[in-house]
């Protein structure tokens, strides 16, 4: 019986050993020493490159409140400058273009419509003029180079007096535009 007790403790103790050289095992094979140093150094560069690209991807994103905040700047600039806060102001600088270029007006109508843009309305400019021809052009060409903001969105041109082959030098013009109207302090 002795035998077979110590027979019996040495196969408990030899199963014990052999289960601890297996836990070691597995633990060497999960853990980084078990990997290949070149499969380590593949790793490391693979991250490397990741890193570079995902900086060379967030490099616009460098100082991004600073150019949120000029942005917003540069649009209240923007908006003081070039839209106009009050209706007399928009007739003032087409009136100011049409006695610059000698062109009269014979009717303006405004239309204004609220727009998506915070403190901003849309005003909608329909008028006829009257001038000699060159002057009607230059007239045309000072509106879209005025400080105001102003966007032609269709011309008619047509002769001025009775009939097409009068022979005068005076044309008609219909034309109609818009600009926008500032009807707050700031847009942001």
């Amino acid at each position: 019986m002795a035998d077979i007790r110590e027979t019996r403790r040495r196969l408990v103790t030899a199963l014990i050993v052999l289960l601890v050289l297996d836990v070691a095992a597995i633990a060497v094979l999960v853990s980084p020493i078990g990997t290949q140093s070149t499969s380590r150094q593949v790793e490391l560069a693979q991250f490397q490159r990741d890193l570079q690209v995902k900086t060379a991807e967030n490099a616009p994103l460098q100082g991004i409140d600073k150019k949120v905040d000029e942005a917003k700047q540069q649009v209240n600039t923007f908006f003081a400058s070039r839209l106009p806060s009050r209706y007399s102001q928009i007739a003032e600088e087409l009136g100011k273009i049409a006695q610059e270029n000698k062109v009269q007006f014979s009717t303006v109508h405004y239309v204004t419509e609220d727009t998506d843009i915070k403190n901003t309305s849309r005003v909608m400019v329909d008028a006829s003029l009257a001038g000699d021809y060159a002057q009607v052009v230059k007239f045309v060409n000072a509106l879209e180079r005025s400080k105001t903001l102003f966007l032609v969105d269709g011309i008619t041109l047509g002769q001025e007096g009775a009939t097409a082959g009068s022979g005068g030098g005076g044309v008609r013009l219909s034309i109609k535009l818009e600009t926008f109207m500032s009807t707050g302090a700031s847009t942001t």
